[in-house]
């Protein structure tokens, strides 16, 4: 194999490298459940559609 097959490539400006690729590797982050317990408040009505919006979708005019 050539030399320049497992090179790492890169972004030149000018012929002066500026940048070098690399795979992304996210960085996983264990969950925690309940984390914002206590921070959210869900009113008892979020459920409920308000008559206007599901007449807003059934395409109808208020």
């Amino acid at each position: 194999m050539p030399a320049h097959v497992h090179e790492t490539p890169g972004v030149a400006s000018h012929n002066v490298p500026v940048a070098k690729l690399v795979p992304f590797r996210p960085v996983a982050t264990r969950r925690v459940l309940g984390g914002w317990q206590g921070q959210v408040v869900i009113p008892d009505d979020f459920n409920e559609l308000p008559a206007e919006v599901a007449a807003a979708f059934a395409g109808e005019r208020t």
